[in-house]
């Protein structure tokens, strides 16, 4: 047998340099990826990982004005009944709006004065939404609750998802304050 093999080879408990170099680069290939994170979140970068819209990452541009008819937004829900229960039901995750939850990715469907009507869909000024139809339930069987309908009041904004049926949006839990909606979602990579 020949005496003149390496120890620290055959004996996990002995490092090499070269452990300790893979270790150190690893490291600071983790640190460089949470900086590029961090910085990429400060420039308002977002993943939107609910199929009320398609996945993937979003610009967050902050609104200086009213927020437009049609427009995608990103609004902070606020802690109400409905938004708890939500959050209980796993619709909306935890994040880091102020009554803790993740933001939601919605379009501007009606604003101040538009006239919403909820029957077995949503109507905005007599004109139906596209995919609003009203749900009894969840997919798991529980009692869904919706919205009144009635007259937007002012700086409430309704904000329904126009590309999956089965979102949670205004259609349960109503208009919300302008003060919600933290700013435009624009589509950088989406599948």
């Amino acid at each position: 047998m020949d005496r003149a093999l390496d120890h620290a080879s055959i004996d996990p408990r002995r490092s090499t340099g070269g452990d300790k170099q893979r270790v150190r680069g690893l490291l600071g290939g983790f640190v460089l990826l949470m900086v590029a994170m961090l910085a990429a979140y400060a420039s308002g970068l977002r993943y939107n990982g609910s199929p009320s819209y398609p996945m993937g990452f979003y610009l967050l541009k902050k609104l200086d004005r009213t927020p437009e008819l049609g427009a995608l937004v990103f609004a902070c829900p606020p802690d109400t009944e409905a938004f708890r229960e939500a959050r209980r039901r796993h619709y909306i995750g935890q994040g880091t709006c102020p009554a803790g939850y993740t933001p939601i990715i919605k379009k501007v469907a009606a604003e101040p004065g538009d006239v919403v009507e909820v029957g077995s869909a949503v109507t905005v000024n007599n004109v139906v939404q596209l995919n609003t139809d009203i749900a009894a339930t969840d997919g798991q069987g529980r009692t869904l609750k919706p919205y009144q309908g009635g007259v937007i009041a002012p700086n409430h904004y309704l904000l329904l998802s126009d590309f999956y049926a089965g979102s949670f949006d205004s259609r349960y839990f109503g208009p919300l304050h302008r003060r919600q909606i933290i700013g435009n979602a624009q589509p950088v990579l989406t599948w």
